[in-house]
């Protein structure tokens, strides 16, 4: 198959794969819980939060 990716975040629309244009305009990014693995959505730019993993409710600190 072949493709090209087309993303549209806000209003923002781009072709092809460029994640770091891709991470720059989304608002979180993906954290793995420290205890259990589990991904985390944590919000970016909120300096520091303290976050609980909603499996095994371990609750840890993170600079955003």
């Amino acid at each position: 198959m072949m493709g090209v990716p087309a993303f549209i975040v806000g209003e923002e629309s781009f072709v092809g794969l460029d994640v770091d244009k891709l991470e720059s305009l989304l608002d979180y990014r993906v954290q793995h819980c420290p205890t259990c693995g589990q991904m985390l959505r944590v919000p970016k730019n909120k300096g520091t939060i303290v976050v609980t993993c909603s499996k095994c409710e371990t609750k840890f600190k993170l600079n955003t």
